[in-house]
């Protein structure tokens, strides 16, 4: 697990980070340092990044772990892609029922 702070940026959404107040999350997760997450700049506070977006995602992705908890990892990847495939066709179909109506 020690590669994953080499190799992945964790950031907290700007709503929750008030809540992370130690060093590590200061220094490490604050999502006004990183200018991709907003627009206009840090200074700006406005977020491009839609978080409430990814946190529904991050539960789908919880909900569905128990599907692939003794799948080898090759199998997992496939049935996980197979399963965000269908979930987004889902999605992207409901808002074009929205937009017709």
């Amino acid at each position: 697990i020690r590669f994953l702070y080499k190799t992945v940026t964790f950031v907290v959404d700007r709503f929750h980070f008030r809540m992370h107040r130690d060093n590590f999350c200061t220094q490490h997760c604050d999502p006004a340092k990183f200018k991709e997450l907003t627009s206009g700049g840090p200074a700006n506070g406005k977020g491009r990044f839609n978080m409430s977006a990814a946190e529904q995602c991050a539960k789908w992705f919880d909900q569905t772990a128990h599907l692939i908890r003794f799948h080898e990892p090759v199998q997992a990847d496939f049935i996980m892609w197979c399963l965000a495939d269908l979930r987004n066709a889902d999605i992207q179909s409901r808002i074009s029922k929205k937009k017709r109506v």
